[in-house]
């Protein structure tokens, strides 16, 4: 992907949040190249909002796929949005209380909801609520989907919209960060306004945390991508009045994620315009910024777009530096045995289950992972040519994400 596809693709994202004209590009633009990006990152309603009006692009096939995913979009905001109301219906007339968070929230800071797509709804019901709703919603026409393998998740299905419903909003740290964010959130009831009758979100300051622990858990297990980040701005902006920035400070120094933030925050001061909140600091060096910037482009979505993760890379890095000139063979030894935490992650041990049964979690992965998918040759060049990037090391000491 060339720089200036990359330079243009951002200064459009920064001209859709500062609500601005963009101008044609000063060199020549692969629209492929944009279209591309758009894909990777699901921002294609986004980026035609932009560009509709260039007539530089307007020739292009792609100017063509850009417009009929736009209103693609439309169509499916409307559904989305009934489907939505009718969820939150039913749980209101059963008295269910129930706290809508993430992507269903995000939107709705965005200037047009359908801009800001999202997978499925997320929405928190108390243990005590939660085999009440899931009866209540199957008898009006819901499907029980537990394909997710979290066991504090359940996912129900409405007319092609999916909800996950969750028991907790962290079940589980991140291992890399040594903060016990299981504890911090799971008061997350006392953080609670409420929308309407049954129907909570949680408080702007609080929602703000849990969005940054839920991008770090995000970059440290495959990596995240552009919409992410962009989603800090349009959030901050939309609840500027009701934010408390001490208690946010306070709140990030509890779970040592305040270098975090303040790298996230000032690449959404340089990419997009965002203004910087007080309790930052804008004494950020470019390399990190641009280092950030590769991970994220490169990444996608939610990290699809590359094969190692980050967790993996970042694991090497402080494994060199806690064991020296051993530092290869410990990460040779933590990939052909990864973590029991890895080992939840993919889906090959059940983090509530024995520990006397991760040694099976153990040969399942083994099983599929090298034998049905026919990777030895792959899973050992890997084991002996990798090498930790200097710049790597670097972002993630910046970043906060090594303590």
């Amino acid at each position: 992907m060339k720089k200036s596809s990359v330079d243009y693709f951002l200064y459009i994202l920064k001209c859709f949040y500062q609500n601005t004209d963009c101008t044609k590009p000063y060199e020549e633009i692969d629209i492929s190249e944009i279209y591309k990006l758009s894909k990777m990152h699901d921002v294609q309603g986004i980026i035609f909002t932009k560009i509709k009006d260039l007539n530089y692009f307007k020739n292009s096939e792609y100017y063509n796929r850009f417009r009929q995913k736009f209103f693609a979009l439309a169509r499916l905001g409307i559904i989305l949005e009934n489907n939505l109301n009718k969820f939150t219906e039913i749980l209101n007339e059963n008295k269910i209380p129930h706290v809508l968070f993430k992507g269903a929230i995000i939107r709705n800071t965005y200037p047009s909801k359908e801009l800001r797509t999202m997978g499925d709804i997320d929405v928190y019901i108390n243990d005590e609520y939660t085999d009440k709703a899931l009866d209540v919603l199957q008898r009006n026409g819901f499907i029980l989907d537990n394909s997710c393998f979290e066991s504090y998740v359940n996912t129900v299905k409405y007319n092609g919209t999916s909800y996950e419903i969750h028991s907790s909003i962290a079940s589980r740290n991140c291992h890399i960060h040594t903060a016990d964010f299981i504890d911090f959130f799971k008061s997350c009831e006392n953080h609670c306004v409420l929308i309407s009758d049954y129907t909570y979100t949680f408080e702007p300051t609080y929602h703000i945390v849990f969005l940054l622990y839920h991008l770090l858990k995000h970059f440290v297990r495959k990596g995240c991508g552009i919409r992410m980040f962009l989603d800090f701005p349009m959030f901050i902006d939309y609840y500027a009045d009701e934010i408390n920035y001490s208690l946010l400070k306070k709140y990030l120094d509890e779970l040592r994620l305040y270098d975090f933030a303040n790298v996230v925050f000032n690449f959404c001061r340089i990419k997009f315009g965002m203004k910087l909140p007080e309790i930052f600091s804008a004494n950020v060096e470019n390399y990190v910024i641009d280092s950030l910037t590769n991970k994220i482009i490169v990444a996608g979505t939610f990290g699809h777009e590359i094969e190692e993760t980050n967790h993996q890379k970042i694991q090497r890095v402080q494994i060199k530096g806690k064991y020296g000139r051993f530092s290869k063979l410990r990460s040779i030894l933590r990939l052909v045995f990864p973590t029991k935490e890895e080992l939840y992650y993919t889906g090959y041990w059940d983090i509530n289950s024995s520990k006397l049964l991760i040694p099976l979690g153990h040969i399942k992965r083994f099983n599929k992972q090298l034998f049905k998918k026919k990777t030895v040759g792959k899973f050992v060049r890997e084991m002996v040519t990798y090498k930790v990037n200097d710049s790597d090391v670097e972002l993630i000491s910046k970043m906060g994400i090594d303590r």
